[in-house]
């Protein structure tokens, strides 16, 4: 259980994950050494992490892919994960991957479709011959960076705030997390310094030189850059299980086009991941607990049906976040380099 102090230093570390701590203080208005002092213990505890997540739409990062699949249960998911973190979750597309023993998901970055579709052919073909696919293939949903819109990226601020009671700000939310800008090119030390930041989010100028051999100055100018270019964002993510929610729910949603909608959809505080390209929409949802789950879900289905937006029936999967198992998390870096053309 944490303290007030102790939500609202966390709270303030996931809504502004850029800021120093003497900023971050002064909008917690609590003293230096005090806040300085719950901010290393939440991370001792590992209350959040830190990612920098590559915003690799101006790096020639042509889309998103989300693929979602049921299975059989017949055929335990340590089984089933056993063999494929050799055969499917090795390629550099993919960054995130959950399993159950009924069905899982993953997302991926691509700079083409054909290196998806390639992956979901190798994931079909696997699945067949251990003979856990359920009725159907897995099925793929694609957002292309330039026709898509990214509302929500991991992003768990509303969550915590009306959890911790946190009161409104007078910011403006950012509904465009991967917004195509003009498309950047990079020296090679600046792909060498932009590739380490990705894979050591945390790493400070002084260990980057050491480690490239790059001077400071350069990695300070390349940092600049990386910023001014729309390149890179820093995300803090807390730990769900640490912080008693109990479920995770993916859904798929195929809607008609209103104005409106999306952003209402997204302003849902449970809404932590929420992309939307024309009728189809991506969510994932987070929540303490079934109840919680039950109750949200109820609302949106009636708001949807009320409003008349159903295409179709939703796919709506709940997740045990204690059960489930990440087989990967947030694995950016490799996808990176290959996108950079740094991979040997």
């Amino acid at each position: 259980m944490l303290s007030k102090n102790e939500e609202n230093v966390l709270y303030t570390l996931i809504r502004y994950p850029d800021e120093s701590n003497i900023e971050l203080c002064r909008k917690t208005k609590m003293k230096y050494p005090t806040f300085v002092s719950i901010k290393k213990r939440l991370m001792k505890e590992k209350y959040f992490r830190t990612i920098n997540v590559p915003l690799l739409q101006n790096l020639g990062s042509e889309l998103l892919a989300v693929i979602y699949s049921d299975f059989n249960p017949s055929v335990t998911a340590e089984t089933r994960i056993k063999k494929t973190r050799k055969t499917i979750e090795v390629f550099d597309e993919l960054f995130l991957s959950v399993g159950e023993t009924q069905n899982g998901f993953s997302f991926s970055f691509s700079k083409n479709y054909s290196d998806i579709a390639r992956i979901n052919d190798i994931r079909i073909r696997v699945y067949t011959e251990m003979g856990v696919l359920g009725n159907e293939r897995p099925k793929e949903v694609i957002f292309p960076f330039s026709v898509s819109r990214i509302y929500r990226f991991f992003d768990y601020t509303e969550l915590l705030k009306k959890d911790f009671g946190i009161k409104s700000d007078s910011e403006k939310q950012n509904w465009d997390f991967f917004q195509a800008d003009k498309r950047t090119s990079l020296t090679k030390n600046e792909k060498n310094i932009y590739s380490e930041l990705i894979k050591d989010p945390e790493g400070n100028d002084k260990n980057l030189e050491e480690k490239l051999g790059i001077s400071r100055h350069t990695i300070s100018n390349a940092r600049k850059k990386f910023k001014e270019n729309n390149l890179i964002k820093t995300v803090n993510l807390p730990n769900l299980g640490k912080l008693g929610y109990s479920i995770l729910v993916f859904s798929h949603l195929m809607l008609h086009q209103k104005k409106g909608v999306d952003e209402k959809l997204a302003s849902n505080p449970s809404k932590v991941f929420f992309a939307s390209r024309g009728p189809e929409k991506i969510i994932l949802s987070v929540y303490k607990n079934y109840e919680d789950f039950r109750r949200d879900s109820a609302n949106t289905m009636k708001y949807l049906k009320e409003n008349n937006l159903l295409i179709s029936e939703p796919v709506i999967r709940p997740h045990s976040i204690g059960a489930m198992i990440v087989i990967k998390d947030m694995a950016f870096g490799p996808i990176t380099e290959k996108i950079l053309g740094l991979k040997g």
